[in-house]
């Protein structure tokens, strides 16, 4: 859930001015978050990706990614400190060798068209409008959601964890994509409403389907997830 937190705030704080204090304490947050999880890195990315488009001076850019970067390598040293082998790792190599399998890959497919389901409408009509061009964070979210998505076929195992990992990635692009469709048909404050009511249901409904194997209560999750490491 971090991982959710850390893209939640980088979309809050490309908003506002790109000033050291705000810098400095965007950089305290990532410090934070990669200590609870490695995929907070997809903040840095939303951040880096959002100014690029919205036309920001490229050297302000690289040296805010630069500051925000050096956060995150020393929560990722303070990790190692204690934990010498983090769990995380063990099965990236592995991953990586089966990502060309043609089982896997159909099988990402699969598990990629079930885990947006209703979600692809939105995604896919707004992405069809012209006036996209111009909406920065709908484009950050489908460039680094979908990268986030092809990176975690070769590095991680396809399950119901998938939906899990990859959700925040293009969810801003889904919320997008809804709130301009209602525009067709509602006043302001419906939209608001409607927006939100179908990302909760849609994220409820994901989350319920999936929620035994993502949550690691001391149950079958525990058995499941063994079953990902037989060599040990």
């Amino acid at each position: 859930m971090i991982g959710w937190l850390a893209l939640a705030v980088a979309v809050y704080y490309v908003q506002k001015p790109m000033r050291f204090q705000n810098i400095t304490l965007m950089g305290l947050c990532m410090y934070v978050f990669m200590l609870g999880r490695e995929v907070s890195l997809l903040a840095i990315a939303y951040i880096f990706i959002y100014r690029l488009i919205k036309g920001e001076k490229i050297p302000k850019i690289f040296l805010e990614s630069i500051i925000l970067g050096a956060f995150s390598i020393l929560a990722i040293l303070t990790l190692y400190t204690f934990i010498p082998s983090p769990g995380y790792t063990a099965y990236f190599y592995s991953s990586f060798l089966r990502a060309g399998n043609l089982e896997k890959i159909l099988k990402a497919v699969k598990q990629l068209a079930a885990t947006y389901h209703i979600g692809w409408i939105p995604l896919i009509a707004y992405g069809l409008d012209d006036r996209t061009k111009k909406d920065a964070l709908f484009n950050t979210s489908v460039i680094v959601g979908g990268t986030f998505i092809i990176i975690d076929h070769f590095i991680g195992t396809v399950s119901s964890r998938f939906v899990f990992l990859t959700y925040p990635g293009l969810l801003p692009a889904i919320l997008l994509g809804i709130r301009r469709l209602s525009r067709n048909f509602a006043s302001e404050k419906v939209q608001k409403l409607l927006s939100y009511s179908f990302v909760s249901a849609y994220i409820l409904i994901g989350f319920t389907s999936t929620l035994e194997n993502n949550l690691a209560f001391p149950v079958t999750s525990d058995e499941a997830i063994a079953k990902l490491f037989p060599e040990s």
